[in-house]
């Protein structure tokens, strides 16, 4: 999925305007790198988790990200 068909399925699910949803879509992805670039772990329930790697040492060394899925019970909402 690239993120103009997630803007997409955004203004479908919401019936927000296109670029009300794109501007919270830049802000949120803006938000999200910001904190990964900080060697942040990113929590998103229901989607999982974003965790940063370090591979390698030196001049060699590389930034990986891995995204966790969560788990069935992890992605159901809590009941109250």
């Amino acid at each position: 999925m690239k993120k103009m068909e997630l803007i997409e399925q955004v203004v479908e699910a919401t019936g927000k305007p296109k670029r009300q949803v794109r501007e919270i879509a830049d802000a949120l992805l803006t938000a999200i790198h910001g904190q990964l670039q900080a060697g942040e772990v990113v929590v998103i329930p229901p989607l999982g988790r974003i965790v940063v790697r370090k591979i390698g040492e030196g001049e060699e060394q590389r930034t990986a990200y891995k995204l966790v899925l969560a788990t069935k019970s992890e992605a159901e909402p809590a009941s109250s």
